[in-house]
């Protein structure tokens, strides 16, 4: 098919669903409005049937709705099964980034720079924007997967999952047309729809939350995230041709590393306040994803091949590790890097798994609310244009920035020193317990 025919199925795809959400969103909105609001009153109205399924469906999102690994691990599970949904192949390779953020929080540099206090409150806010994103966005995904094996479309009943009237449109969409002609299209606007939707959901329940944004998002180390590459989303590329050597270092001997990286795809988000700046990176992220044919290839099989653990040794063993030596205890921080190379001799850097440093917390039910108000542009569907995505050299300058940053600390403030202990010591100086989490944060 010509490109021309391409842009015009594309734009006929858009006009169906605008036209769909234009005709229905009053109506529907209102509807659900009301639905959202009596859920627990109706569920009698279901038949035994339905019942269980709504049940079940809530029982397994819990089960997968633990930490940031099992989340992500539930999304990749999905988009093997059902490769249309391209949107859960994203949440998948984003998810990943949240996690590796999560665990810089309790690596071997950001704890030099950042207070306990604040790396806590950027956990909470990473981790409870995960969590209310999979709660929302998994029942949805499981309800196609029933849809499926039913051959029978089962929409009817997101509102007994709290989802917004926006999606209650969509997946009947998507579900009639996506059955008359498979199109990669339907897919890509589907991916579309959630990335509004799931940045919409968090609006209001953590960006404009009182507590993130005072304690997180207004804070300086916040508007610095650029500086500590917290805004930044990384999607290693399947190597070529790997190869391996020894590494140098003698905390290290016998050990057999990577010896040239992955590349990095990615974009950078400027400003998580901003709603817009978010929804437009998940798009850009969508195409690197899909639609760029010199490296989407390359992105999804290091997807499917590599485990998610939350430490960066995931992508760049060469310069990672999750195991940290207790030989570098007490020292004052030298530089591991030169450039984009580790210093021969130098261990390496120390990057957690998830589970060694982050208990799993749980978290007080979301906030109920529908973001959708029937109002509905043609832009929420355009496609993005091509941009710059190649990350690997931002990422190594990134890592430059924060080393030079802690040897300056350190300098300035000699006690600002971090005193490092072995990884069963760290487990148990962890303090954050395992309290119930009151919308992303603790309760006291």
């Amino acid at each position: 098919m010509k490109k021309h025919n391409k842009s015009s199925l594309f734009n006929q795809y858009v006009r169906d669903l605008y036209g769909k959400l234009s005709t229905a969103s009053l109506r529907a909105a209102s509807t659900s409005a009301n639905q959202q609001s009596v859920a627990h009153s109706f569920v009698a109205d279901l038949k035994d049937e339905d019942k269980r399924l709504v049940q079940q469906i809530k029982d397994q999102t819990s089960l997968h709705n633990v930490n940031n690994v099992s989340r992500t691990k539930a999304y990749l599970s999905v988009y093997l099964q059902y490769p249309e949904i391209h949107w859960s192949l994203l949440a998948h390779a984003v998810s990943r980034n949240a996690g590796w953020n999560m665990t810089d929080l309790k690596g071997e540099m950001l704890p030099r720079l950042l207070t306990q206090k604040d790396s806590l409150f950027y956990f909470q806010l990473l981790e409870r924007c995960n969590w209310l994103i999979f709660q929302d966005a998994y029942p949805q995904l499981l309800l196609y997967e029933e849809s499926k094996r039913r051959n029978q479309a089962l929409f009817h009943l997101l509102p007994h999952f709290h989802v917004s009237s926006f999606m209650q449109i969509v997946w009947p969409w998507f579900w009639k047309l996506s059955r008359q002609s498979a199109s990669a299209y339907l897919s890509k606007l589907l991916a579309f729809a959630l990335i509004h939707n799931e940045q919409n959901y968090i609006e209001h329940r953590v960006v404009q939350d009182s507590f993130y944004q005072s304690h997180v998002l207004h804070k300086f180390t916040f508007l610095l995230q650029s500086f500590l590459h917290f805004n930044h989303v990384y999607f290693p590329c399947a190597s070529k041709q790997p190869s391996s050597v020894e590494h140098p270092s003698a905390g290290h001997q016998g050990i057999r590393v990577q010896s040239a990286p992955h590349r990095l795809a990615g974009a950078i988000l400027r400003d998580f306040t901003q709603i817009k700046e978010r929804i437009a990176v998940g798009k850009t992220l969508y195409t690197i994803l899909f639609e760029r044919v010199d490296v989407s290839k390359d992105i999804q099989s290091w997807l499917r091949q590599t485990n998610h653990t939350g430490s960066r040794s995931d992508y760049w063993p060469h310069l990672f590790t999750a195991t940290q030596l207790d030989a570098i205890a007490y020292a004052p921080y030298h530089f591991h890097l030169k450039k984009n190379k580790l210093h021969a001799h130098m261990p390496l850097i120390f990057s957690p798994k998830l589970e060694q440093v982050w208990k799993d917390q749980t978290h007080n039910p979301a906030e109920r609310g529908d973001w959708y108000k029937g109002d509905v542009k043609k832009s929420w569907f355009a496609s993005k244009k091509d941009q710059p995505f190649d990350m690997t050299n931002e990422c190594f300058f990134a890592l430059n920035r924060i080393e030079a940053a802690i040897v300056v600390k350190e300098k300035l403030t000699p006690s600002s020193k971090i005193q490092w202990v072995g990884m069963k010591k760290r487990k148990e100086a962890n303090t954050f317990s395992n309290k119930r989490v009151k919308g992303g944060r603790q309760e006291r």
